[in-house]
């Protein structure tokens, strides 16, 4: 019989014990990373029964195990992942297909009872190491499903204590597993399963939300045929200068470096800058041309009545108001009203002829000499701030989505994209330091697709180098951030669309627009 001292001592460790699982509990539902996650139930289990070393297999398909982790306090020797049959005989396939813990004293000498199950020593032969005790314990989600398989391997008398590799008499004296410590595993074992099941089930909300981001984003660009594929090429964009200026030696940005999560935010905020658009007219985000569609069929509907009216009497008529409308196609063209063209429009707002009624009207009424008026591009002033209220809306919209901790800077990226460093921008016309340092990333890669895009309509895309000389222009007028772009030029980041193979997909949209 054990002695009151031994039984006290036993349950001072079984109490150490609980409240170590505990902390490992609390700590391994905190983590989101996979390979954290893993590398810490290895880890752990490992620091409680003082063990050596440890592995961790994973069920990828029915047909094998993946072996994910191998962790060896003695020895240093390079992993390899590598896919394990499930109808092989070894220790962790046999934990796999059982559902059941077990434990072997030594598997260099497996017993009668575990007939059948092989221990592969090719790792240890390749490292110089001698496996003996071994505990696999079968990882079960909350619906008794198997998840994998963690193996425990060379308990020890202290975690401090190392591996008398080579000494065969000294490893013969190391402890094995006992009956508690398979109990203990497997309630550790049930703790990492419900972490993995709880860090698959995130996963799968994050991709699905990922996912139908993306499709709100296509479905949105749909609207507008002239800038399909924008968003998701700045995104792709905007998140590799970030990465180029955390890597970069310049000591201009040696203090600004965004971590993964903050990527991926930059990212997301590139997805859906410009959602907004939702709320913006077809008939403003299509407009290609000075005149709207409906102007044009309304001024060649005058044109058509009055050349009946004018038929027998006056055959010029035909052939001056037949010049005419091709002046007034080429003044609607988006391109800026210089003096000739302004004077050219002053005489055409003058004409007028009798119409079907014999009542004299105008060639061009009000509204269209207006819209012809426009100085730049093809928006009235109206229509700009139209189109400039995306921005706004994107960030109404944005905020109302629980993009919780670690995206939770997505609208205000998004909702600063047009501003500029000298005030001019828009909506809020912030100056400098009020805008983030990821919005004014994003506004370089947002700038540079808008002017080299080859999608547009109402403009031709410019070519690399005058793009970049516009670029440099706003860099010198003040506007965009000079550490930012000097870096997106050093790495000819707009290469990215050239090279990277899983951006094009996304940007043939063809199929879902239809």
């Amino acid at each position: 019989m054990k002695s009151a001292k031994a039984k006290s001592a036993e349950t001072r460790e079984l109490a150490a014990r609980l409240r170590a699982l505990q902390r490992i509990s609390v700590q391994l539902i905190g983590l989101s990373e996979p390979r954290d996650l893993l590398n810490t139930i290895v880890r752990s289990a490992m620091n409680l029964l003082h063990c050596d070393a440890g592995s961790l297999f994973l069920a990828k398909d029915a047909s094998h195990l993946s072996f994910e982790v191998a962790m060896n306090d003695t020895v240093e020797f390079e992993f390899q992942k590598v896919k394990i049959p499930m109808d092989r005989p070894g220790v962790a396939t046999r934990a796999f297909r059982t559902g059941t813990a077990f434990s072997v004293r030594d598997v260099y000498r497996i017993p009668n009872s575990l007939k059948g199950v092989l221990f592969d020593s090719s790792l240890d032969r390749r490292i110089g190491y001698r496996t003996r005790s071994v505990l696999a314990v079968p990882l079960k989600n909350s619906k008794g499903k198997v998840l994998g398989v963690l193996q425990l391997l060379n308990k020890k008398n202290s975690s401090r204590s190392s591996w008398p590799v080579g000494r065969e008499p000294l490893i013969q004296k190391m402890p094995s597993f006992d009956r508690d410590d398979l109990e203990l595993m497997e309630s550790f074992a049930a703790v990492a399963a419900s972490s993995l099941e709880n860090q698959g089930l995130y996963r799968q909300i994050e991709d699905i939300f990922e996912s139908f981001v993306k499709a709100s984003v296509v479905a949105i660009d749909a609207r507008d045929p002239g800038t399909r594929g924008h968003s998701l090429r700045v995104a792709r964009l905007t998140e590799a200068l970030a990465r180029a200026i955390s890597s970069s030696p310049d000591e201009d940005v040696e203090n600004i470096i965004f971590d993964e999560d903050e990527l991926k935010e930059l990212l997301w905020a590139g997805y859906v800058h410009d959602f907004g658009k939702i709320s913006v007219r077809e008939s403003t985000l299509q407009k290609d041309q000075k005149l709207t569609e409906i102007q044009r069929l309304k001024i060649k509907s005058r044109i058509h009545d009055f050349i009946l009216a004018s038929a027998g009497e006056n055959p010029q008529t035909r052939t001056e108001l037949e010049k005419s409308w091709v002046e007034i196609l080429d003044l609607s063209k988006p391109s800026v009203l210089d003096v000739d063209a302004g004077m050219r429009l002053e005489r055409l707002s003058t004409l007028s002829y009798v119409n079907s009624m014999g009542d004299a009207e105008k060639l061009l009424t009000e509204e269209d000499v207006h819209s012809l008026s426009i100085k730049r591009g093809c928006l009235t002033q109206s229509e700009r701030e139209e189109i400039e209220s995306h921005v706004t809306q994107s960030f109404e919209f944005l905020k109302q989505i629980p993009w919780g901790d670690k995206l939770k800077r997505i609208p205000e990226i998004a909702y600063c994209h047009h501003e500029l460093l000298d005030g001019t921008g828009y909506p809020r016309k912030l100056k400098g330091d009020q805008i983030p340092d990821q919005s004014k990333i994003m506004t370089i890669c947002d700038i540079f697709d808008a002017l080299s895009a080859s999608d547009r309509a109402y403009k031709a895309a410019l070519p690399l180098e005058k793009t970049l000389s516009i670029l440099e222009g706003m860099v010198q007028g003040g506007k965009l951030d000079e550490r930012f772009y000097r870096i997106f030029k050093e790495n000819e980041i707009w290469k990215l669309l050239q090279t990277a193979s899983d951006v094009e997909p996304l940007l043939n949209t063809s199929k879902l627009a239809a």
